[in-house]
């Protein structure tokens, strides 16, 4: 009897480990996504603030309403289009567009500094790169799309104010 109540407070210790390891995986994907959000978010942040007092500054501050909405348009949806564009960017090499590339590089810099590639950790063929890369790709870049749609959405917003107000 003593052995039955061992092996399921066994059992249910093990059940409790493996729930206590997934939230402590959820909770650091989690953070992960936060922190990316947050640093994507500030950068976009950075760049429409900096077009926007560039142009302010270039017409020395004398716009009109609707001339300020155009350039709050333009000032969110050039980091709204070039953060998609870096997301898809991502996407593509994820998924091994510039493999061909990268090995050349890494060979013919290898080749340059070093007698032999035997010296050196480089793979010996393509295909093994590939496979060594394959094993190793990521493809969790949600809060990019996610900024690069807000604040595309905003410029969409300044632009239709901007239709509106002409």
């Amino acid at each position: 009897m003593k052995r039955k109540d061992t092996q399921e407070k066994s059992s249910l210790e093990l059940q409790k480990e493996i729930v206590k390891k997934t939230k402590d995986v959820e909770e650091s994907h989690f953070k992960e996504y936060l922190i990316g959000f947050i640093v994507v978010f500030i950068i976009d942040s950075l760049i429409a603030v900096t077009y926007i007092l560039s142009s302010l500054g270039a017409h020395s501050f004398s716009l009109t309403g609707s001339s300020l909405y155009r350039v709050l348009c333009d000032g969110f949806s050039i980091p709204g289009i070039f953060t998609l564009l870096f997301w898809i960017l991502l996407i593509v090499s994820s998924y091994g567009a510039f493999d061909a590339i990268a090995y050349g590089v890494k060979v013919a810099f290898y080749t340059v500094f070093y007698r032999s590639l035997k010296d050196t950790k480089v793979e010996k063929t393509y295909t093994e790169y590939v496979e060594v890369k394959r094993g190793k790709r990521k493809n969790k870049y949600p809060y990019m799309w996610i900024n690069g749609l807000l604040f595309l959405f905003l410029g969409l917003i300044f632009l239709i104010i901007f239709n509106v107000s002409i």
